[in-house]
């Protein structure tokens, strides 16, 4: 495709044709999003949270159930945490939900209204410069710029910028330039077209659709004109990877421990990975350490060793723990390999609440009945464990309905 009369970009013609451009390409194009209807503020803030590191497939059916339990604000701070928990559980990235809990009593406890200036944006738990970018051009149309990943990746190749768009450098020239871009989109034109709501969703919309990492569709794009890395055929390998450091791998062992007809589960810290959801209780394996060795030392840990709480032994005489198999789990930064032990405990009241201190921080565990289990909030390692049993959690997120059978789990794996 030929360049007519390019500006270079950055400059105030090339902001306003880009920005023009992008904008009716948009108006033509937006994808009908729940939350596009009349852009109410608390479903943008819900919608933007969840859209972070989550492709948009995946967020959807999540949304919409978020929406029938919470559909206020005030739905949202009147909910437990557990609840909040429960309703993310599958989404990752825990914190989102942990941080929109305590963001929705903030904002009933002042008024009841999601901010509507950049500075009251950010002053929000778990708001940093994307979201209060997204949720204020969106939601208020504030000339204020949202770069994600998908932002980076399209004004990385209109420019051409050869500095990764993750990286230090590339970071502050990708923001300068989205700067510009919905400052312009903030004038009496760019207004007419839709303004920085447009402008900055449309960049999204253009990243998601066309402006694909890979095989970008150039030929579809209404910004070809305007686009550096595709006038010079570098549409390919731009813009460019920051190295990305291997994934540590980590070697662990995971008790599911049975007890009349319940199961032991712990709740994890706060803070952290899969923090205050529950689980089945884990450690990581020492250099050269057996599963079973780990094993005990995990029973050890949290008192279930005859110890001042009062259980029995476990893995003793007629009790041996059977080993499931493997699950597999992996994070952007860990990958986790867990052996999957089945234990019981004999003579032990299930009503005993524990609490102590594990390894990375402070637990409370606590006896589960199946019915108990389906309800708590689970990272996806534990339900990848419970499929071991051959009785996955079957829930309707609808109803929270679960149709659950453990009470009698024979293994059927020989013993360690």
């Amino acid at each position: 495709m030929a360049r007519r009369n390019p500006s270079p970009p950055g400059t105030p013609p090339w902001n306003q044709q880009v920005g023009s451009r992008l904008m009716v390409w948009f108006g033509a194009n937006a994808r009908p999003l729940p939350w596009r209807g009349d852009y109410h503020p608390y479903r943008v803030w819900v919608a933007e949270t969840m859209a972070q590191q989550t492709r948009m497939e995946t967020l959807l059916p999540y949304y919409r159930r978020w929406m029938d339990r919470f559909p206020a604000l005030e739905d949202v701070a009147a909910a437990t945490q557990e609840e909040v928990l429960k309703l993310w559980e599958g989404l990752g990235y825990y914190s989102r939900a942990r941080n929109l809990h305590k963001a929705a009593r903030m904002m009933v406890e002042s008024g009841g209204e999601v901010p509507d200036t950049w500075e009251g944006l950010l002053a929000l738990p778990g708001v940093g410069p994307y979201t209060a970018g997204a949720v204020g051009s969106t939601a208020f149309n504030l000339p204020v710029p949202a770069v994600d990943g998908n932002v980076g990746r399209v004004v990385a190749r209109l420019a051409a910028l050869e500095e990764p768009p993750s990286g230090k450098e590339g970071k502050k020239q990708v923001a300068a330039l989205a700067e510009g871009l919905v400052k312009a989109a903030g004038g009496r034109r760019g207004l007419s077209l839709g303004g920085p709501r447009a402008l900055n969703q449309g960049l999204m919309e253009l990243g998601s659709l066309i402006c694909r990492p890979v095989h970008p569709e150039c030929a579809n794009c209404p910004l070809g004109l305007d686009c550096v890395a595709y006038t010079r055929g570098r549409q390919g390998d731009l813009p460019a990877a920051a190295h990305q450091p291997k994934a540590a791998r980590v070697q662990g062992v995971m008790s599911l421990l049975g007890n009349q007809g319940r199961w032991l589960v712990r709740r994890r810290p706060a803070k952290g990975v899969w923090g205050g959801l529950w689980e089945f209780p884990w450690l990581v394996l020492e250099p050269g350490e057996s599963v079973l060795s780990g094993y005990h030392r995990l029973l050890e840990e949290m008192g279930l060793d005859g110890g001042p709480a009062g259980f029995k032994p476990v893995g003793g005489a007629g009790y041996p723990p059977q080993n499931l198999g493997q699950v597999r789990h992996g994070l952007t930064h860990l990958h986790f390999t867990w052996d999957c032990l089945l234990g019981r405990l004999d003579e032990t009241d299930p009503a005993v609440i524990l609490a102590g201190e594990a390894v990375d921080g402070p637990y409370t565990a606590r006896w589960a009945t199946p019915d108990e289990l389906a309800r708590l909030p689970l990272g996806r390692p534990n339900h990848k464990a419970l499929a071991l049993l051959g009785q996955p959690l079957d829930v309707d997120h609808q109803g929270w309905s679960h149709h659950v059978s453990l009470m009698n789990v024979q293994a059927h794996k020989e013993p360690l």
